[in-house]
Order: structure tokens, then C-alpha cells, then sequence
């Protein structure tokens, strides 16, 4: 393990060392910038290393380096062949693996299967995906072990949905608003914040709501006026966007309209839970 890897308290006593992640493939394109950002918030400065291609992965590994997490951003299918990074030395079942793919890329696993489902996540999730990954490599007990490359479309659900904690924003002041057509849609969202323990906007409420769940879909002129003007009324509120398909465009101009947050609507509710509560000011019981 790398010295520069470890840090020492003020008391001198060794701590965790820091984890190593190594991001692969075409990173620095408008489709991934969110997947850069992410990494730049949540990977300590310093231990995130930057490769184009397998081959520079296989000299990393030559050279004595191990990372603890590996993420390939995957721009079209067959890119990284999952038999070339099987034959790195020292890649095994117990390596923490995440292939983060794009839009082109969503049909993979039904037209093709390559990539293990269990090491696959889709861009609008990486956030997510990310967040769960380094709160195991970081924590004293690093006893859960990554999802077995072989695990069912079940075992993978049950791994990433898991279930709500009734009561656990208990004490938050955070007002949370949910804007939506869908009213069963809106419905669902509400009961989640509600059994979290969030105060919620009621319907027709004069303030905006500290965090407001918005609906964006379909984002078009008339969505767009609305959220002008519901910003322009309640500038402080912190707006985050659920859509249907996170791509870089629409990242882009929701973010330009000072989104907080762009939120895909398919992500597990624990993890849109774990997304408010990084939003939200506290205190928590």
C-alpha cells in the first residue's frame, strides 16, 4: 500500500487510509461531467487516478498498485471487453468494480451480455452507486462485500433497494414541497419524506418549502416557465429535478436554472431518500 496513501491524526495515531480509485475511459466528454464532478466531491484529493484504457490499468497493477475501487465510464457498447479486464493480474471477485454507462449503452444486457449486471449501473444512478461505494470503503468495518458478479436481477434489487428507515430525518426542520402532475406519483413522494421523518408543504401552503421535489418532465417551454417563476417567488429554495432520462443536456440546463440536484425518477427510494437528506440543513435526532 502506497505511503502517500496514508494519514496520521494530530495525535499520531494511523488512520484508514485513504481509498484508491482509478476512473477509466473517455471521462472528460460532456456526457460524463457529472460523473467528474461527483468523483471531485466525493474521492479525497489525491487518491483518485485518472486511465484511458485496460492497458494502463494492467501496468497500474504491474506496478504494485491495488485499487479499492475501479470505475469504468462505458461511452458505446463493447468498449471494454469484460474478458480483457478479466485478465488483469490481481483482478478478482472481491475487486470493487463499477461500470457507469451511457445512453447508448442501455440495451447492453439484452442485446449483449458482457458486463455483469451486478457491476453495471446506469449513469443516471452513479451518484448513488458512488455515494454506497465509498461509505463501505471508508467506514471501520468494511465487513459487506460487493455483490457477487453471478447475483440474479433479484439479489441486485434487494442490494440497492433497501428499505426505508421509518423516522430517520426525525428532527429536521427542513420543509420539503413535492411538485408534480402525477398525483399518484406525488403521493408516493410525499408518504416517503413523511415516514423519514421531513415536515412537508401542504398542498396550497403559502412558502415555497426549504427542498422542493420537482417533477420535470416533460421540461419543455411551459415547465420551464413555471420553474422560473417559482424560483423568481422562493429564490432561497433549494430545487431538485426529477426526470425521467439524466442526460448531460438536460443536466446542463437545469443546473443553469440553479438546480440543486437533477434526480432521476427510476432511483431507489432509499437512495432519492439519502439524496435529500445531503440536501437538507439539519439538525437530526
Amino acid at each position: 500500500m502506497s505511503d502517500r496513501l496514508r494519514i496520521l491524526q494530530d495525535t499520531g495515531e494511523e488512520v484508514l487510509p485513504l481509498p484508491r480509485v482509478v476512473l477509466l475511459g473517455a471521462a472528460g466528454s460532456s456526457e460524463f461531467s457529472e460523473v467528474q464532478r461527483m468523483l471531485s466531491v466525493a474521492v479525497p484529493e489525491g487518491a483518485l487516478t485518472q486511465l484511458r484504457n485496460v492497458a494502463e490499468l494492467a501496468e497500474l497493477y504491474r506496478q504494485g498498485e491495488f485499487p479499492d475501487l475501479i470505475i469504468f465510464v462505458q461511452t458505446w457498447s463493447d468498449e471494454f471487453p469484460f474478458r480483457d479486464v478479466l485478465a488483469l493480474p490481481g483482478f478478482g471477485p472481491l475487486s470493487r468494480v463499477l461500470c457507469c454507462y451511457g445512453p447508448w449503452c442501455v440495451s447492453d444486457g439484452r442485446s449483449r451480455q458482457d458486463w455483469p449486471l451486478a457491476l453495471r449501473v446506469p449513469l443516471e444512478h452513479f451518484g448513488a452507486a458512488l455515494r454506497a461505494e465509498m461509505q463501505q470503503l471508508t467506514a471501520p468495518n468494511r465487513a459487506e462485500a460487493p455483490l457477487p458478479w453471478t447475483a440474479g436481477r433479484d439479489e441486485i434489487f434487494g442490494r440497492r433497494q433497501q428499505p426505508i428507515s421509518a423516522g430517520s430525518a426525525s428532527g429536521s426542520r427542513c420543509v420539503i414541497r413535492v411538485i408534480s402532475p402525477d398525483r399518484k406519483l406525488a403521493e408516493m413522494w410525499v408518504e416517503l419524506v413523511r415516514k423519514a421523518g421531513f415536515p412537508v408543504a401542504a398542498e396550497g401552503s403559502a412558502g415555497g418549502g426549504q427542498v422542493v421535489l420537482w417533477d420535470a418532465d416533460p421540461f419543455d417551454q411551459a415547465m420551464r416557465e413555471r420553474w422560473s417563476e417559482f424560483r423568481r417567488r422562493f429564490p432561497s429554495s433549494k430545487m431538485v429535478a426529477l426526470v425521467g432520462f439524466v442526460t448531460a443536456d438536460i443536466v446542463s440546463e437545469l443546473r443553469d436554472l440553479v438546480a440543486a440536484s437533477v434526480i432521476s425518477k427510476l432511483l431507489p427510494l432509499d437512495l432519492l431518500l439519502a439524496e435529500l437528506r445531503a440536501l437538507a440543513p439539519g439538525p437530526f435526532a
